[in-house]
């Protein structure tokens, strides 16, 4: 039920905004398809949304290797994915970098991914207890390793401004765009446990508010009421709550309007869906789904950015959006993916306000 909602959703997103001819060549091109221009800017943001594209696919075709059927034993990878992910990585290596240590980093991050990938056979799992497969999976976490270490130092988020965290939390607090009386009383009635009323005035408040930042507020909070009611009814039962969800959080984003919250929208989205669609560490996760959609989303950002270079916050959420790890596995979580983590992250104090 949830995959097929999924689809529901986002067939109609991709269609105006993923090409779907080429697919691989195209994600590397979409930033030069906004602008061409070559700002100092511009190429630092656009060597970060390369080697990031390609860290992230490495991280999900790696993390994909080790996913069994319900078996335990066999995985799922076939013989003809294992030539899909060769094809594409030899796409990738084909990026071209302004900073040629990024470029550097990134060569060698495929060339360890295609050597192992190389020596899969059967659809078996490599065998880890060989030196040279250990080597090879040595070598390739030390290249992730170089890839974040390089990139944190010369493009982290200080290097395009020296703003406190004070200021900046102080600066996208919601509550600096709430202009809406009914949102008030809304508030006051969800205090009260009120829901019925309380939701009617939410609802109105989105139908008249015309400003897009200040409408993406009351459309979050609409939408992180109904999972937080999900939750509350037990998780995953009550379809239409997430069915409706879902869909705030695509129009959100498929408005393609820039505002303070789509890295947050699109972050809510994902674990959303992914909670609803598998918790299980060999379950399926649609990391390229989620990633279509995140693509998307960067491209509205940048947009934004080259009418306005010297918004730091926009620049905040282009690297935020862009750095942000693909749904691990593996991790800290040992009952399943690690979306579980951040899916509470997310919703846990919402749904505190209505209990």
């Amino acid at each position: 039920m949830l995959k097929k909602l999924f689809s529901i959703l986002v067939i109609p997103f991709c269609l105006s905004a993923c090409n779907k001819k080429n697919k691989t060549v195209e994600y590397i091109d979409r930033l030069d398809a906004v602008s061409v221009s070559n700002s100092k800017l511009n190429k630092e943001l656009k060597d970060i949304y390369r080697i990031y594209k390609v860290y992230h696919i490495v991280t999900n075709h790696i993390e994909n290797l080790f996913a069994k059927h319900d078996d335990g034993k066999t995985y799922k990878l076939k013989n003809k994915s294992v030539q899909e992910v060769l094809k594409q990585l030899e796409t990738l290596k084909e990026i071209k970098y302004f900073d040629e240590k990024i470029d550097f980093h990134s060569q060698k991050l495929i060339a360890h991914t295609i050597l192992i990938y190389n020596g899969l056979e059967n659809n078996k799992k490599i065998d880890h207890t060989k030196k040279k497969n250990q080597a090879l999976f040595t070598k390739l976490g030390d290249n992730f390793k170089a890839v974040l270490n390089y990139t944190t130092k010369k493009y982290g988020g200080d290097n395009f401004n020296h703003m406190s965290d004070a200021i900046y939390w102080k600066t996208i607090a919601k509550s600096n765009y709430i202009h809406s009386k009914e949102y008030k009383a809304f508030e006051q009635l969800i205090l009260k446990n009120n829901k019925y009323e309380a939701y009617k005035l939410l609802r109105s408040s989105i139908k008249k508010t015309k400003d897009n930042q200040e409408k993406t507020i009351y459309q979050l909070k609409l939408a992180d009421q109904n999972v937080a009611l999900d939750m509350l009814s037990g998780g995953g039962d009550n379809i239409s709550y997430i069915d409706k969800s879902g869909k705030i959080y695509f129009e959100i984003l498929n408005r393609k309007k820039y505002n303070l919250y789509l890295f947050e929208t699109w972050l809510k989205l994902r674990a959303l869906m992914q909670q609803n669609l598998s918790l299980d560490v060999d379950g399926e996760i649609l990391n390229d789904k989620y990633d279509e959609i995140r693509e998307v989303t960067i491209m509205t950002v940048f947009k934004y950015i080259q009418k306005h270079p010297k918004d730091i916050f926009a620049i905040n959420q282009f690297l935020l959006l862009t750095t942000h790890d693909i749904i691990r596995r593996y991790g800290d979580y040992p009952y399943g993916n690690q979306n579980t983590v951040e899916y509470h992250e997310l919703f846990d104090d919402e749904k505190e306000t209505i209990k």
